[in-house]
């Protein structure tokens, strides 16, 4: 009977806590290629006449990041590539509508791109994106190891073990 308890206390302890862990947000595109969401909404641009596509590559204080490496792809496979000039201007060419990976080393922006004079009315006519500076050190996340351990199937083993070694160290139940 004791035995049941705890494992009724143990089950109500593990579901309790897999409700409060942070979970990453993914997207699962076609292809099985996931991409992790950003607290970022889509963005939306409208592409120029034969399908061009302009950005700035800028720094959260406006400067522009000269000499970058821009990647366009879709579904996991690259569309095209460019380099930001000294301006921290891109701009791509024969681009079609539909949702985005725009990368650089340092972020992945996720964007839907429209057709000239087909895009909603709040979409842009260019694309801006905002880099963090090398200098900046992000701390969000915790990479993979916080991935792991924050794993509902993990933390359980953890809290599993956290009271079972206790209680079987506890040698209450011999009569002495």
């Amino acid at each position: 009977m004791k035995i049941g308890r705890r494992w009724g206390w143990l089950a109500t302890v593990v579901a309790m806590a897999s409700w409060f862990l942070p979970r990453p947000a993914l997207a699962v595109m076609p292809g099985g290629h996931r991409i992790e969401a950003t607290s970022k909404s889509t963005v939306d641009v409208q592409l120029q006449d034969g399908g061009i596509l302009t950005g700035y590559v800028v720094t959260a204080d406006g400067q522009p990041v000269a000499l970058v490496p821009v990647r366009i792809s879709r579904h996991g496979k690259l569309v095209a590539a460019a380099q930001t000039d000294v301006h921290g201007k891109f701009a791509v060419r024969d681009i079609r509508g539909g949702v985005y990976q725009i990368e650089t080393p340092q972020q992945t922006d996720v964007v839907r791109l429209w057709a000239a004079r087909t895009a909603p009315p709040s979409a842009s006519d260019r694309l801006v994106m905002v880099v963090q500076s090398d200098d900046l050190i992000r701390a969000q996340g915790g990479g993979r190891f916080m991935q792991f351990i924050t794993n509902p199937w993990v933390l359980g083993g953890i809290v599993a073990a956290a009271i079972a070694i206790p209680l079987a160290l506890d040698d209450d139940d011999n009569a002495g």
